[in-house]
């Protein structure tokens, strides 16, 4: 009984390696909590990139139904399909580039344009690209009668 005292009392006052011990765990957990963290603020930072550049690609895809309206009623007969690039504010911050593409359809008296405004990602990898697709039908004095955003969900 007397040996069980003697080597509680041992165990209890030889604690030096009990701090290094807890230091590393708290140490292991703060870093953990760091990765998840960084993680996340990271995906919050992508997802709100890539709805960026879906608006400018919306933007773009109305510019081009825009342009072509504007083209005709000025006297052009602009070419079907019309491509354009384009780079917005070049040098400066929040500039970008993208393309539009205008389709031209006769239904009747009314004239269906199709537009994409793409934006490509500002990545390496040549796939990725925010796309929007509108739809919109117009009358015999090109003035809108319908407008819709026919984008497929990728």
């Amino acid at each position: 009984m007397r040996v069980i005292i003697n080597l509680k009392k041992q165990l209890l006052r030889n604690n030096k390696g009990v701090a290094l011990v807890i230091i590393v765990l708290i140490l292991t957990i703060s870093a953990t909590l760091a990765l998840a963290l960084n993680f996340h603020f990271n995906s919050i930072a992508v997802a709100s990139q890539v709805g960026a550049y879906r608006q400018q690609a919306l933007y773009l895809a109305e510019g081009g139904i825009n342009r072509v309206i504007q083209r005709i009623r000025s006297g052009e007969n602009p070419p079907n399909p019309t491509i354009e690039d384009i780079t917005f504010f070049v040098s400066q911050p929040g500039s970008y580039s993208g393309r539009f593409s205008v389709n031209r359809a006769v239904q009747g008296t009314d004239t269906i344009l199709t537009s994409t405004g793409i934006v490509p990602f500002a990545t390496p990898l040549p796939d990725r690209r925010a796309e929007r697709v509108i739809r919109v039908v117009v009358n015999a004095n090109y003035k809108i009668i319908s407008w819709e955003e026919v984008t497929k969900p990728r």
